[in-house]
C-alpha cells in the first residue's frame, strides 16, 4: 500500500488476513494509523508500516518536504530539490513535513515477504512515476498480477517525470491498463484500452484511478 494516508486499504486487507506492506510519509497519517492498529491488536502483526517516501533517486540520505491543503491536511505532495521542478506552495496550502527518501526497490530488498505481491496500490499524488522509476525491478519483472494506481498525467509531469515512462514500464513488462470504473450505460467494469491508445491523452488523461492486470 504505496501512500497508505490513515490505513483505508491497508487495515480493511488485514482485516481480511492479509500481509500488508504499507508506506506512507505524512507524519499525521502515520499517528493516525497506528491508533487505528493499537485499538485493533489483533492486526498488528500483519502490517509493515513504513515512515518514508519513495523516490526514484539514487542520492544517499535524500529528504524533501511534504505539503497539503489547509483544509485537507493528510492529503500530502511531495516536492523534491533533485526532481528539477520549482517548488511552488499554492494559496492555502503549507508544508507538513521534511521527510526521509528511499527507492521502493531498496526497501523491499530488506524484507522476507515482499516476492509474493498479490496486489498493489498506489496513490502518491503524482509522484507516481518516481515511485516506478525506484521500482523499477519490481515492476518491470511483471510478477504483481493487479495494481491500482491513481493516475493524472499533468500531476506526474509536475513532478518532474514523465506519464509515458510510468505507462512504458507496465505494458513492457506485459500488463493491460483500463479504468478502475464502470460504464455508466451497461453498470460493467470497462473493458481494457488497447495499448496503441493508452498514451493518448484524450483516451487516458485527466484523472483517473487505473488498473493494470498481468495476468
Amino acid at each position: 500500500d504505496m501512500g497508505a494516508n490513515v490505513g483505508g486499504y491497508t487495515l480493511n486487507m488485514a482485516d481480511l488476513g492479509v500481509k500488508v506492506i504499507a508506506i506512507e510519509p505524512m507524519p499525521s497519517n502515520l499517528q493516525l494509523l497506528r491508533r487505528s492498529l493499537c485499538r485493533n491488536p489483533h492486526l498488528i502483526p500483519r502490517v509493515s508500516l513504513y515512515g518514508m517516501g519513495l523516490t526514484s533517486s539514487n542520492e544517499p540520505n535524500q529528504t524533501c518536504i511534504l505539503y497539503s491543503h489547509n483544509i485537507n491536511l493528510g492529503d500530502g505532495m511531495t516536492h523534491c530539490t533533485s526532481d528539477d521542478v520549482p517548488i511552488e506552495i499554492p494559496k492555502d496550502y503549507a508544508i507538513r513535513a521534511t521527510i526521509p527518501m528511499h527507492r521502493l526497490d531498496n526497501v523491499l530488498g530488506q524484507l522476507q515477504h515482499h516476492k509474493h505481491i498479490g496486489a498493489l496500490k498506489m496513490d502518491t499524488e503524482g509522484y507516481e512515476g518516481h515511485v516506478v522509476l525506484g521500482g523499477s525491478k519490481l515492476f518491470s519483472s511483471g510478477r504483481i498480477p493487479h495494481v491500482q494506481s491513481e493516475y493524472n498525467p499533468d500531476w506526474i509531469r509536475g513532478r518532474g517525470s514523465d506519464p509515458k515512462d510510468y505507462l512504458r514500464t507496465f505494458l513492457d513488462a506485459g500488463y493491460r491498463v483500463r479504468r478502475d470504473a464502470v460504464d455508466p450505460n451497461t453498470f460493467e467494469e470497462e473493458t481494457f484500452i488497447p495499448n496503441e491508445d493508452v498514451f493518448n491523452e484524450t483516451v487516458l488523461g485527466g484523472f483517473n484511478d487505473i488498473l493494470l492486470e498481468n495476468l
